[in-house]
């Protein structure tokens, strides 16, 4: 198989980063969301000051 240009390379990195990422974060940071509030107030906040 042939290998794609730079051109394509760079074109098929941008789609990427413009699509797939930000789905990838937002799904990770609902799922620490989830997870904070199942952990509720018993998190890793310390009251020690």
């Amino acid at each position: 198989m042939n290998q794609p240009s730079e051109e394509t390379k760079k074109k098929i990195l941008t789609f990427f980063l413009k699509t797939s990422v930000p789905r990838i974060l937002a799904a990770k940071r609902l799922a620490d969301k989830e997870n904070d509030s199942k952990e509720g107030s018993h998190g890793n906040h310390s009251s020690n000051d």
